[in-house]
């Protein structure tokens, strides 16, 4: 991928990692708000109980001293309006809570887009370092004669390589590059070939799935491969959509769904 192609990617992705941070700071600050209202129908509650006890022990005293008939209009309307009140006070409190669960799960979402997006624009960074420094010691050490053709060449490619990408582009589909062939040629560049083979490649755990090699595809299946590269697993609540996750929060989410 080519120094340009880098800086659009990562400057794409820059834009979107401020855009999550924006969306999760209102999220929170939704959640924030219907958590104060929460609380305050909390203490709402705790009046309604208060009048309901008051009214029962109204009503037993006048019992007691004979004139609960002078006073049954009056506990007949306090009761009514009492009723309505605790229907008021359940289903606001059912709304508020069921707002704050889906805010819970946005939030949750978009912390899993940000944690990605962030993870890769680290790796494009680090890919952009590892260019610079290969450009910086290729014009330290100088070009000499019999190598003019083969940076002719090189440059023949990788020409070729910007007009196939651009085409891809323009279908509509994205690179993928896989995490542990990123590692390989980092390694390699510093030397490190014989110990990526030897040490790395065997603990790598590579989805069967997932291509070893670069691909081109859809945003949709990219994302697919990324997040099995993550370890994490597909799931698909009762009303269809998909979320992402370790095997610790999809067994969460069955039991909230």
């Amino acid at each position: 991928m080519s120094k340009q192609s880098l800086a659009d990617e990562l400057q794409e992705l820059t834009n979107k990692y401020n855009d999550l941070r924006k969306k999760i700071e209102v999220a929170n600050n939704k959640i924030s708000v219907k958590k104060s209202i929460q609380s305050q129908l909390g203490f709402f509650g705790l009046i309604l109980f208060l009048f309901l006890f008051t009214l029962v022990g109204g009503i037993i005293l006048t019992i007691v001293f004979g004139t609960f008939d002078q006073f049954s209009d009056l506990f007949l309307i306090l009761g009514l309006i009492l009723i309505v009140a605790w229907i008021v006070f359940f289903g606001v409190s059912r709304i508020i809570g069921k707002n704050i669960s889906i805010s819970l799960i946005l939030v949750d979402k978009l912390s899993e887009q940000f944690k990605e997006t962030k993870y890769k624009i680290n790796q494009i960074k680090l890919l952009i370092d590892k260019q610079e420094q290969t450009l910086k010691k290729i014009e330290t050490q100088g070009t000499a004669p019999e190598t003019g053709l083969q940076n002719l060449d090189l440059k023949q490619t990788n020409k070729e390589n910007y007009d196939f990408e651009e085409e891809q582009k323009k279908k509509g589909l994205v690179k993928f590059v896989p995490i542990s062939l990123q590692i390989k040629e980092l390694m390699t560049e510093e030397g490190h070939g014989k110990p990526f083979k030897s040490k790395i490649s065997k603990k790598w755990n590579q989805p069967k799935d997932v291509p070893t090699e670069i691909t081109w595809g859809t945003r949709e299946k990219v994302f697919e491969w990324t997040q099995k590269e993550k370890g994490y697993t597909k799931f698909v609540n009762s009303d269809g959509k998909i979320r992402w996750g370790t095997e610790k929060q999809i067994a969460k989410w069955k039991k909230e769904d």
